[in-house]
């Protein structure tokens, strides 16, 4: 007995209970092992107070858990007995953890580094309170190219600040992170649900990830991501598709081992911001505070935060891209997906690179060993399909740098749709660069400042109609000097359309132009179809052209400006060249400084020639409907006025005199009807004109009273 007695003294004097194992803390002893008095039990109120009071001496923990104010569910009186500290073993965290999870305890964690020497793989269903903990990767785990901090299991939650130190290895890849949820390489999905307040990103390789859904990872949920100023993490959060074993790139070419399962994708995560410093990692791999490579149904709610590298295009505050692969191996369920659901609440920040970067294809489309694929893809498969909304998008560029990619927005959502409610940028190349393979894009207000060329380019490449972009549409543009640097007239308009289908501008208000062409300009060739502006203002006085929008478009794709203001009062045309159009629901009326011959018109339609010389045809009904000059048939409604002299003539009664032979109106053929007047009274004579063949007529003077008239001399008007 008292050799037990004894034995019993020693493993208390361990922190051990007589079998070995460590106690489950009551409250006053988990307090105590915090420094806490026990009056602070009392005073802060654990449970009817906020974490933060109660753990105050042990550093704070937030007492707004994620979704809710207030303490966790799980803090109650009873649940209060249930703590396990790393220092009960050591400060060995992992066998806490562990020790932790198989007994339906709670790992707390105090305010002071824990040094880990292996991948520490949080057990599942693990609830950790962190005191504004730091966990430390040292040893093997820090020369491993793979192991990450932490790798939480499923259903892990961590409240309160926790900080993952990678320290300063030298090798490490993608599976290499400071926070990991599930794997790459995993065949299947392993892991869904994590829960975390806080996590702050310190160290790591050179272009190491930072909080990576990895595969199939989902039920994501969590409040915050920050890490200070960076040059050596290339993607702060990322997710990006999985299955690595069965689907792998061979020095360049993608191979797929036979009886292979779908590639999976990660989904489900709600963030409410990330935070970071400056990123300066110079990679030449893709980089972002936050990247999406093929995965889904992602929001985050803030991200605020500096990419000050332009190594390479492919970098972001946000870079949404399919991968490799895209959807093409997924689950069917997965592959219906697409890139849907993803939203972003208010980006903000300096970006060197891009805002927004969509990259619409997979990157390795037609670079596969097909071998074991016996029905290969369609290439829809390949696409993106990005879903994406965002909130408010404020970021600045950096104009002196030059760098043809460094855009607020750029790229193209591979036939998917996207919303941007608000965007503003400054001093970027161009503040939005739309390109193939880009649908249903919608902007409700868009403000460029200071933009090194055009601020809006839409702008397709190619000879494939369906690959253009299609359905743009900003309802509010707003610009303050543009095309400040280039001497070229093609870059120095506030918005270049060129090769698109279907651009709709409701409002453009240039309040100071900088070193405007003009306004708009629009370049569709044969491929592309359709751009209407609502309004345009200019605003600045210094705007001296005599148009808005240069209009190349072909004769069949007619320019509709709705319509403009300027302060000045200089422009006398608002569309410059081609055609433009106006529609009223049943007909339209086309407008051009000739008559085009090959324009496809409708029965009841109008043209205008704007350039008809003087007594020409300047207002054409279409009777027939067709082509102009061919099936179409035309009647002439209205021509531009001409004047001729009229000498004082007397005429007898009844006589009939011919005072003008061969004169001239271009356009005019046989069986036009010509209107003639003159500025002085006819006392009861009249005037009229006869079309004797093509560009020629006659005008007479008839007196059919039965006395003999002398009119005074004048100037006569001929017109249709």
């Amino acid at each position: 007995m008292l050799e037990r007695r004894k034995m019993d003294e020693i493993e208390e004097d361990k922190g051990l209970d007589p079998s070995g194992k460590p106690p489950l803390l009551t409250r006053r002893a988990m307090l105590s092992s915090l420094g806490i008095a026990g009056a602070a039990l009392a005073a802060g109120s654990v449970i009817g107070g906020t974490i933060g009071t109660s753990f105050a001496a042990g550093g704070p923990v937030s007492g707004e858990v994620y979704g809710r104010k207030g303490p966790p569910a799980f803090l109650t009186a009873d649940s209060l007995e249930c703590f396990v500290l790393p220092e009960h073993f050591d400060d060995d965290l992992i066998a806490a953890a562990n020790y932790a999870a198989q007994n339906h305890a709670i790992l707390l964690t105090k305010s002071k580094v824990y040094l880990v020497t292996v991948e520490f793989s949080v057990p599942a269903n693990l609830t950790w309170i962190s005191c504004n903990s730091t966990i430390k990767q040292t040893g093997a785990a820090s020369n491993s190219a793979t192991a990450s901090g932490i790798a939480p299991q499923s259903n892990v939650r961590i409240f309160g600040h926790l900080t993952i130190d990678m320290g300063n290895p030298t090798a490490g890849w993608g599976e290499k992170c400071h926070v990991r949820i599930d794997s790459f390489n995993n065949i299947t999905p392993m892991v869904r649900g994590f829960f975390f307040d806080t996590i702050k990103l310190v160290g790591g390789h050179f272009n190491c990830n930072g909080f990576v859904m990895a595969g199939g990872a989902s039920l994501v949920r969590g409040k915050r991501i920050e890490c200070d100023d960076s040059a050596v993490i290339g993607r702060v959060f990322m997710a990006h598709w999985g299955n690595f074993q069965q689907h792998y790139n061979d020095h360049g070419t993608y191979r797929h081992v036979a009886g292979w399962q779908p590639t999976t994708h990660p989904h489900d995560c709600i963030i409410d911001e990330i935070v970071t410093g400056n990123l300066t990692c110079n990679t030449n791999d893709y980089s972002a505070i936050a990247l999406i490579s093929a995965g889904y149904d992602i929001e985050i709610k803030i991200i605020d935060g500096n990419m000050l590298d332009s190594t390479i295009s492919g970098k972001a505050l946000v870079l949404l891209t399919p991968g490799d692969l895209a959807f093409a191996y997924a689950s069917t369920a997965e592959r219906s997906h697409g890139m849907k659901g993803l939203a972003f609440g208010k980006i903000k920040g300096t970006t060197y690179a891009l805002g927004v970067g969509l990259i619409p294809e997979a990157l390795y489309l037609g670079h596969e060993d097909l071998s074991n694929v016996p029905s290969p893809p369609a290439y829809e498969d390949y696409l993106a399909h990005i879903s994406l909304d965002v909130d408010h998008l404020d970021a600045v560029g950096k104009i002196d740098i030059g760098v043809t990619t460094n855009i607020l927005i750029n790229g193209a959502n591979g036939r998917g749709r996207t919303r941007v409610k608000f965007a503003k940028g400054r001093y970027f190349y161009s503040a939005l660069h739309v390109r193939n393979l880009n649908d249903n894009l919608t902007i409700d207000e868009l403000v460029a400042v200071e933009c090194k060329i055009n601020p809006i380019v839409i702008g397709g490449t190619g000879t494939d109609s369906g690959k253009l972009p299609k359905n743009t549409a900003i309802k509010k543009l707003i610009v303050k000097r543009y095309g400040v640097t280039s001497s070229n007239t093609i870059y120095r308009s506030a918005l270049r359309n060129e090769l698109a289908i279907n651009t709709r501008i409701d409002e453009i208000i240039v309040d100071e132009h900088g070193n405007a062409f003009c306004v708009a300009s629009t370049a569709n060739s044969t491929y592309g179809h359709t751009f209407k502006v609502g309004s345009i203002v200019v605003n600045d006085a210094s705007y001296t052209n005599t148009f808005l929008i240069n209009n190349t478009n072909h004769i069949n794709d007619p320019v509709q400006l709705d319509h403009f203001y300027e302060v000045v009062g200089t422009v006398t045309t608002g569309v410059s060249g081609g055609v433009s159009v106006r529609a009223n629901g049943r007909f339209k009326e086309y407008f051009s400084a000739t008559l085009n011959i090959g324009l496809k018109v409708n029965a009841g339609d109008y043209i205008y020639n704007l350039g008809a010389g003087d007594g020409a045809a300047v207002k054409y009904y279409v009777k027939t409907g067709g082509v102009v000059g061919s099936t179409a048939v035309l009647q002439k409604v209205q021509s531009k006025p001409t004047t001729l002299s009229y000498t004082s003539t007397a005429l007898a009664a009844g006589a009939v005199v011919k005072i003008r032979s061969n004169a001239t109106i271009t356009g005019i053929t046989p069986g036009d009807k010509l209107d003639v007047t003159l500025n002085q009274p006819l006392q009861g004579t009249r005037l009229y004109a006869e079309v004797t063949a093509a560009n020629t007529f006659d005008v007479y003077h008839e007196n059919p009273t039965s006395a003999s008239v002398t009119v005074a001399g004048g100037t006569m008007t001929i017109k249709l």
